[in-house]
């Protein structure tokens, strides 16, 4: 019976990140869509927290944006030369989304005291 529960569980636990995975790329299809969704980049070259605080600033700037400068910050790229950072990390984004399809799940065992234990 143990051995049927752990199957089990390793099923759940692939059928939970496939699930996972396919409501993401939903999720960025749905946002797409909307020309009133902000895409905010976040560099994935960097630490957890230099991240969040460049994240941070970039949606503090655009809260302090006119109107117009805001609304010119959603236009979509028409070829113009000088792309609003929504515009191009919206287009980077559907790129990434291509990639997605081929994901490859890693499973990780968690042993307390490990570092994918604590992260």
């Amino acid at each position: 019976a143990k051995n049927d529960d752990h199957e089990s569980l390793a099923t759940f636990i692939d059928n939970f990140a496939t699930a996972t995975r396919q409501y993401a790329k939903k999720q960025m299809q749905w946002f797409r869509r909307d020309d009133d969704f902000v895409f905010v980049p976040v560099r994935m070259d960097c630490g957890k927290e230099e991240r969040a605080s460049e994240a941070a600033t970039i949606i503090s700037n655009m809260c302090k944006l006119s109107v117009a400068n805001f609304e010119a910050e959603l236009a979509s790229p028409d070829g113009e030369e000088n792309v609003p950072l929504s515009a191009r990390t919206k287009v980077e984004n559907e790129l990434q989304g291509k990639k997605m399809k081929f994901f490859m799940s890693k499973r990780t065992v968690l042993s307390e005291g490990s570092d994918d234990f604590l992260a």
